[in-house]
């Protein structure tokens, strides 16, 4: 019995910022292992940041120091001679490479699609540029690179069954360099190997890459390659990053880097960024928020002995969007007060100047206390609500400022540090909306409105009240 169905092979330099991420989207779409040769000069910085899946009952990493810069093939070898009998299915992947399968599936879904006797399944490359990104590179893959090239690179990786990966020449330092990208002239019997389209590729690489190039980007076969699985590759995430790639060394299969090094000196390199920056893909992005929303994150939030007023009331909001989790506005705005502070968020406005979000209290109350529990689930977006304001009235049509935050740091939730109002006296109001002061989307994880109901009084003593 092997020991894992599913097992990506890669090789990391200069990756530490940018692994986590790319160990959970694969463990997300459903591979057992990933087995990392550490190729950085000192490994304890990467060793560190993967701790946490190291050290751990059935560890997902394994974990290997290799110093010897860009002896690519020689890693990948160890790994064949030595555990390739743990797994069934093979994959080599760089920790730039994300390998997006169709909407909802996972890996052994995906492979299961596919005769029992095909041996390997050769994914084809989409190049995403730096977005923007001049010398910092984003936080989040994910979410801040979504911006690609508008058509498919005929590289191709692979993930094929552990037991066809055998024989000397995929150990030969002459012979087997790059059979991570093409395993076919490596190995000693014949095996069958498809694309995402079911299509033979024995003969894919014959002519390289003039013939592939056309192969792939045909209209009808590259929309249909597109709708299937393919894998985003975002080896650029700086404009800076063409000439990193050459500063990291050129020692063994990093050889080849240099050529980016002379992209970038080039006179034509803007042209060639905004043509990696051509058209706008976001499938991973949505991918990801989804695979987040249907977690549940537990919270450390103490809940109030005071009765809230906001809970299940009827809410609005200035717009919905793709991300919304209802398409009617006045459900999606509901998210937020059904007393589930999750982390995630709990409705979605569409990105405009000054997004809001209201609640109905049903009846004028005095509000003491109102504690907004901001979305928590991925980086960077908590940062979408930090300058807010808080309006309030008697009715829909007279609306007050009575509180704004115009800072920078985002505030919290889940983890325990909402952002709470407390005004000196009791505000009486009907209605409380959220509103923000930028240009930018609105969600919200969960709103508590507190107070005493004063639904007793008429307008007049309201008014003696306030004054």
């Amino acid at each position: 019995m092997t020991r894992y169905k599913y097992t990506i092979v890669a090789c990391a330099r200069w990756e530490s910022s940018f692994i986590v991420e790319w160990v959970n989207y694969y463990r997300a779409i459903g591979f057992d292992h990933i087995c990392i040769y550490c190729n950085d000069d000192d490994p304890r910085q990467l060793y560190e940041v993967l701790l946490p899946f190291l050290n751990c009952e059935s560890p997902f990493v394994t974990f290997r120091f290799y110093p010897v810069q860009g002896e690519q093939l020689q890693m990948y070898a160890h790994f064949l001679k030595n555990d390739r009998e743990n797994t069934e299915w093979i994959s080599f992947f760089d920790i730039d490479e994300y390998l997006r399968l169709p909407e909802s599936s996972k890996i052994d879904d995906y492979v299961a699609q596919f005769d029992e006797n095909v041996d390997c399944i050769m994914f084809n490359w989409i190049f995403f540029g730096p977005n923007g990104h001049k010398e910092n590179p984003g936080k989040r893959i994910l979410s801040d690179y979504t911006k690609r090239q508008n058509k498919v690179h005929p590289y191709t990786k692979f993930i094929a069954k552990a037991d066809v990966l055998s024989g000397a020449d995929l150990y030969d330092s002459e012979k087997g360099n790059g059979f991570w990208h093409n395993p076919l002239p490596h190995i000693n019997n014949k095996i069958r190997a498809v694309n995402v389209l079911n299509e033979d590729m024995s003969n894919y690489y014959d002519g390289f890459a003039d013939k592939a190039d056309a192969f792939v980007n045909e209209p009808e076969r590259k929309n249909r390659i597109l709708s299937s699985a393919i894998i985003h590759h975002y080896a650029f995430r700086t404009e800076t990053a063409f000439q990193d790639r050459v500063k990291r060394g050129l020692g063994g299969a990093f050889s080849g880097q240099h050529m980016w090094g002379e992209i970038a000196k080039n006179a034509n390199f803007d042209q060639f960024v905004a043509g990696l920056n051509e058209i706008e893909d976001r499938s991973l992005e949505n991918f990801w928020n989804r695979y987040l929303d249907s977690k549940k994150i537990p919270g450390i939030y103490v809940a109030q002995g005071r009765k809230n007023l906001s809970k299940n009331r009827k809410c609005s909001q200035s717009s919905t969007s793709t991300w919304s989790k209802k398409s009617e506005i006045e459900l999606d705005a509901r998210g937020a007060v059904n007393g589930d502070i999750s982390g995630g968020y709990g409705f979605h406005t569409d990105i405009e100047d000054g997004a809001w979000w209201q609640v109905d209290l049903g009846a004028v109350a005095g509000i003491d206390e109102i504690k907004i529990y901001n979305r928590m689930d991925q980086g960077g977006v908590a940062e979408r609500s930090s300058k807010i304001a808080i309006d309030m009235g008697l009715n829909e049509q007279s609306f007050v400022e009575v509180f704004r935050r115009e800072l920078d740091e985002p505030f919290g939730g889940v983890d325990g540090n909402p952002l709470t109002f407390n005004p000196m006296i009791p505000i009486p109001a009907r209605f409380v909306r959220i509103r923000l002061l930028v240009t930018n989307y609105l969600h919200l994880d969960e709103v508590e409105v507190f107070g005493e109901l004063l639904n007793c009084l008429n307008n007049d003593e309201i008014n003696s009240r306030i004054s």
